[in-house]
């Protein structure tokens, strides 16, 4: 089970980055038209469907105008920093190998660990983008409300 486990984060953490980095890839390839791409699951082989995004626009420190977009479905759609999620998964699957749960301290002391760092991470990413994009990243904050665990926070 504790394998299992694992591989699912893994799995989920490597797919939900692809997911981002090939939807920027695919956007760019296709001039920025997005009904000519999909997103999906595991290496856009599964689930694909027309990708939601918010275009964010931004200033350089060179001052020139930038555009970033921000994916809104996929693993992106249910929260946005998903991949801390799934890092998370992995952390807590090593605790498990102890085979208590949170009997043994050093074990799940890496899940605790990383479990504070994310969340803090989290909370100054939140901060970094809000000034970076404005009110382009209060649409992507409406359009995916949870910050890391879906339905939760």
């Amino acid at each position: 089970f504790v394998l299992c486990l694992h591989l699912l984060g893994y799995t989920m953490f490597l797919d939900s980055n692809t997911q981002r980095v090939r939807f920027r890839e695919d956007l760019a390839a296709a001039n920025g038209d997005a009904s000519k791409i999909t997103v999906g699951i595991l290496g856009n082989r599964f689930f694909r469907s027309q990708p939601t995004y918010v275009t964010a626009r931004w200033i350089a420190s060179d001052g020139k105008p930038r555009t970033s977009y921000l994916l809104t479905s996929g693993y992106w759609g249910l929260a946005r920093h998903f991949n801390y999620v799934t890092d998370l998964l992995m952390c807590f699957a090593f605790g498990m190998t102890s085979n208590t749960i949170f009997g043994a301290a050093l074990p799940w002391f890496y899940f605790v660990f990383m479990a504070i760092l994310l969340i803090h991470r989290a909370i100054r990413d939140e901060r970094r983008l809000l000034a970076k994009y404005g009110q382009d990243y209060l649409k992507y904050k409406e359009a995916v409300p949870y910050s890391m665990i879906p339905g939760i926070y």
